[in-house]
């Protein structure tokens, strides 16, 4: 069902005076645009569940407030028209192109008869995915959202599993990563679960030429990998926590709240470079590198 998106007031209960926001995720759209999905630090430590949604076009930001959770934003142009699309954990979907329109995903969040919190909306030839902590998988196809998880979703209520984001070259070529390690593949008929080099939580993960996908996660983790075959590059001076993986003019880099990493392909491990705390990292095709960090506003 797709409904007018509805936004919220403010809680009356919280700090007004602080008006700094966590960062969790955004994008860069081939005409400029940075979209950053935040959370307000003053609602830390409460059930308050809200988004504020930031853009910024030369020469001027502008926001949006909505009552749910954000987790993942893409933009995506279709038929000459750019929309982009906001992802919340209960499975809220949220669409600003020409007009805002709102939809759900039906058995995504919590309660009777769904499987969890979703993590990660991701654009694979220009189509949409999700996957959640049950090893849930959807594709919007023809304004529905449908399962493409059979044979590893998880049963409802099953904990300590999950996918936190996936990527893909293709509809016959996508991975999926998360808790424990995992790693499973889709060749477009079913998923196969790959034998992962690290127990890491993997938080990110990304798909480059060459054949090459990466992913990173917990204690500075970075795993390579081609098909079946995958290998952790080490390096013991980055060990924070790493949250975003990208490709940009041929390099890979992570990104963390310790820092920022280049990988070297030519070495087993990677490069630290830090240049600040960030919690996720994006590429633009307007051939810009954007880092993110925590900041007020």
């Amino acid at each position: 069902m797709t409904t007018k998106a509805t936004k919220k007031k403010t809680p009356k209960k919280t700090n007004k005076k602080d008006t700094s926001h966590y960062f969790i995720d955004g994008y860069v759209s081939g005409t400029g645009t940075l979209g950053i999905v935040a959370y307000p630090n003053a609602f830390q430590g409460t059930d308050t569940e809200w988004t504020t949604l930031y853009s910024f076009k030369e020469p001027r930001w502008g926001y949006e407030k909505y009552d749910f959770d954000g987790r993942s934003l893409v933009s995506r142009q279709l038929e000459g028209a750019r929309s982009r699309w906001l992802l919340g954990k209960r499975g809220e979907i949220v669409e600003q192109g020409d007009e805002v329109r709102q939809e759900q995903i039906p058995d995504a969040g919590t309660g009777p008869g769904r499987y969890g919190y979703v993590s990660k909306l991701a654009l694979i030839e220009n189509e949409l995915y999700v996957c959640g902590y049950a090893r849930q998988v959807y594709q919007r196809e023809r304004s529905r959202w449908i399962h493409i998880d059979q044979g590893m979703i998880a049963s409802v209520g099953t904990v300590d599993i999950g996918f936190e984001s996936m990527d893909g070259r293709s509809h016959q070529d996508i991975y999926a990563v998360g808790l424990r390690g995992e790693i499973w593949h889709y060749d477009g008929r079913q998923w196969d679960q790959i034998d992962s080099p690290t127990n890491e939580h993997l938080a990110d993960v990304t798909c480059v030429s060459g054949g090459l996908t990466y992913a990173v996660g917990n204690g500075g983790v970075v795993v390579r990998g081609n098909g079946t075959h995958w290998e952790v590059l080490e390096n013991p001076d980055f060990e924070e926590d790493l949250w975003g993986v990208t490709s940009f003019n041929g390099k890979v880099y992570v990104a963390g709240f310790g820092g920022i990493a280049r990988i070297d392909p030519r070495a087993n491990g990677h490069q630290a470079t830090c240049l600040g705390q960030a919690r996720w990292i994006t590429k633009s095709t307007v051939r810009t590198l954007f880092f993110v960090r925590q900041h007020r506003h």
